[in-house]
């Protein structure tokens, strides 16, 4: 059982860290009952602070694992500080770790064209057990969906990790996870293919340990900087209800667009 949820504008974050998210990973698989689990970040939590849409959706997750400084700064912010942050590609090297000890099979979904293939060749070799059935790229359209959903479910995969980035991954998952009988695990793990296949170097240690993996990240990826700088309007509209735990999103009008 989870221990404590925090409430980030009317968003419900589960304050657990890498042990215990891990450990009720491993419960789904041995109980056989599909769990879901998100890693919303400062942009992710921004979408749900300001569209209704994207809130619902994100709430539609079993577990919701703060990734990143930024949504621990909001919480304390609010009165409501998080204890634990769990970056989600740390939650996927421990599902790869479990799943090795295991024998669950693992599939990979995400990525451009070799991406996947890659990823799934380093980690079988860094997780000498690790059942890797099936790959698949995440640049797919919804009427492509029916016929990955197929193969995933032909590949008997008891995990799912899909990389196709906030919205797209959340919306995948929430719409296809009650067509794939056999997965019992979902992680939706942003970048973290990139990562796993050679082509993006994560931020050393010490740069994580100074929670300054976001500027890591917007260095090798300029791009990035306009989407960080959007999602600092959280921090600001926390900065302004003070202590007071207000849910301001009450009575905004609804964006649903590209979450539904």
């Amino acid at each position: 059982m989870l221990q404590k949820r925090v409430n980030l504008f009317g968003f419900l974050v589960d304050d657990v860290d890498l042990t215990k998210a891990l450990s009720f990973s491993e419960n789904s698989l041995g109980d056989g009952k599909a769990r879901v689990f998100f890693t919303p970040n400062l942009e992710m939590l921004s979408a749900a602070y300001r569209s209704e849409g994207a809130r619902r959706m994100l709430s539609g997750s079993d577990v919701s694992l703060p990734d990143g400084f930024g949504l621990k700064i909001v919480s304390g912010l609010l009165g409501e500080p998080l204890e634990n942050t769990v970056p989600g590609i740390d939650f996927g090297e421990g599902l790869l770790r479990l799943a090795s000890h295991r024998g669950d099979g693992v599939f990979l979904l995400g990525g451009r064209e070799g991406v996947a293939e890659r990823a799934a060749q380093a980690l079988a070799s860094k997780y000498r057990k690790l059942r890797i059935c099936g790959v698949h790229h995440g640049y797919f359209g919804d009427d492509e969906a029916s016929l990955v959903c197929e193969k995933i479910n032909a590949s008997g995969a008891r995990i799912l990790i899909v990389c196709r980035g906030f919205p797209r991954q959340e919306k995948f998952v929430s719409q296809y996870r009650d067509v794939l009988p056999c997965v019992k695990v979902f992680a939706c793990l942003g970048g973290s293919l990139d990562v796993w296949s050679g082509d993006v170097r994560r931020a050393p240690a010490i740069i994580r340990k100074a929670h300054l993996e976001w500027l890591w990240r917007i260095i090798l990826e300029p791009e990035r900087l306009t989407r960080f700088v959007c999602s600092l309007d959280v921090i600001f509209a926390a900065m302004g209800l003070g202590m007071r735990k207000i849910l301001p999103y009450r009575g905004m009008k609804a964006r649903a667009g590209e979450y539904n």
